[in-house]
């Protein structure tokens, strides 16, 4: 996997630096990468990620461990792995992250983009299946046949919703209120462009099984101060709001959003930068094939 570092101005161009876009003159998804590059949960989220999938690598490919990872000797001089010379096919049109997953000694899998309903891999020949907001716009029961043919007995899916958000704080219970009250008034009108109904929604993710399977679930909470701009930076990033911007190309909804939510926070005191405290939560869901038992004699 080619490896980057995430930069700033400060760095010149490199085929190794990522750096967000400049600020004059940029699109929708422009805008939309740079907040997702700096957002401040990237960084650790990518290390988590990482260290997660070193730790399955070690666990479930433990003859891997010499030949494909990175080593140090005695003198602390660095041992390059296999990895790095691992051949990589990579398909050019694929926009998101590309996740490659060793199999057997040098030998790489291939990516490639298909249906989540028809997946292009070999019976029982995946150790962990992975979808990250969503799984609610499957076929599930397409979907459920699917992943239970390309699973090893003992293989695991692992789901995880979209973001639901708990609660809107503030030290100052008027400000509190008001938060609450602008929020509710502008969802109303993003809501209009869900593909799905909020309440369908959590449910779905509430009543998500997949039968026989062993499952375990849990939801994950963050929680972040964030100003009017940083909150409705974020917000844009939702498919909904996407939609709603596609169907509003000259709307100034955002902008009213915002300045409606910073006038809030500073109408008890002069900051330039006031902020407030959003917590949401992920829905988390691990399912585990089961593995036939030998009949006894």
């Amino acid at each position: 996997m080619p490896y980057f570092f995430l930069g700033d101005d400060a760095f010149a161009m490199r085929t190794y630096m990522m750096k967000p876009y400049g600020r004059r003159n940029m699109v929708q998804q422009q805008k939309i990468f740079n907040y997702r590059l700096q957002e401040p949960d990237t960084v650790r989220l990518l290390f988590e990620a990482a260290v997660m999938l070193n730790n399955l690598i070690r666990m479930r490919y433990q003859a891997l461990d010499v030949r494909m990872l990175d080593q140090e000797d005695a003198q602390h001089n660095l041992i390059l792995g296999a990895w790095r010379t691992a051949a990589i096919t990579v398909r050019k049109s694929c926009d998101a992250a590309l996740l490659l997953m060793a199999t057997s000694g040098a030998e790489w899998r291939a990516t490639s983009i298909a249906s989540a309903e028809r997946l292009p891999l070999e019976d029982g020949s995946v150790d962990l299946l992975t979808v990250a907001s969503a799984v609610h716009w499957f076929d599930m029961p397409a979907f459920t046949r699917e992943a239970d043919r390309v699973l090893k007995p003992g293989g695991c899916i692992a789901v995880i919703g979209t973001y639901r958000i708990r609660t809107v704080n503030h030290q100052n219970e008027l400000i509190k209120s008001k938060l609450i009250e602008c929020r509710e008034k502008y969802t109303q009108e993003l809501d209009k462009y869900r593909v799905i109904d909020t309440k369908a929604y959590y449910k779905f993710y509430e009543t998500l099984e997949f039968p026989s399977y062993d499952m375990t679930r849990w939801s994950m909470e963050y929680n972040r101060t964030l100003t009017a701009p940083a909150f409705i930076n974020f917000l844009q990033t939702l498919s909904f709001s996407i939609k709603y911007l596609e169907r509003h190309p000259n709307t100034t909804f955002f902008e009213e959003y915002r300045d409606n939510l910073h006038s809030i926070l500073v109408s008890e005191k002069e900051e330039k930068e006031a902020s407030f405290q959003l917590t949401w939560f992920y829905d988390i869901l691990i399912a585990r094939k089961p593995i036939p038992t030998m009949p006894t004699l």
